[in-house]
C-alpha cells in the first residue's frame, strides 16, 4: 500500500501537466496560516485536518511511550485516510474521464 501511494503521488502530483519536472505547487514549504488553509478544496481541508489529528495524537503516544498504539495510528491513517480516501477522490482529478 506504502509503495502505491508513493508511486501515485510521484506519478501524479509532483510532475507537471505535460513534463516531468517536479511541480511546487502541491508542496508545503511551512506552517499553513489560516487564510492559506481557508483557500483549500474540500479534500484538502479534510487530509491536513486529519493528518494534524494524527500528529497530535501519535505525538501524544510517543510522550506517553505508547509505541505500538502510535505505529497503529499511523498506518491506519496512512491505509484508511490517506490511501482509501483521499488518494482515491484525488483520481477524479488527476483522470476526469474516471467521473471527475
Amino acid at each position: 500500500k506504502l509503495w502505491n501511494i508513493a508511486k501515485f503521488v510521484v506519478d501524479n502530483a509532483l510532475k507537471e501537466d505535460k513534463g516531468d519536472a517536479y511541480d511546487s505547487t502541491y508542496g508545503v514549504k511551512g506552517p499553513m496560516t489560516a487564510e492559506e488553509f481557508s483557500k483549500l478544496a474540500v479534500p484538502e481541508k479534510w487530509i491536513v485536518t486529519k493528518c494534524h489529528k494524527l500528529v497530535e495524537s501519535v505525538t501524544n503516544d510517543i510522550e506517553n511511550y505508547q509505541l505500538g498504539q502510535a505505529g497503529s495510528k499511523v498506518y491506519e491513517f496512512l491505509r484508511d485516510d490517506l490511501a482509501d480516501w483521499y488518494l482515491e477522490m484525488s483520481k477524479t482529478r488527476f483522470y476526469p474521464g474516471l467521473g471527475g
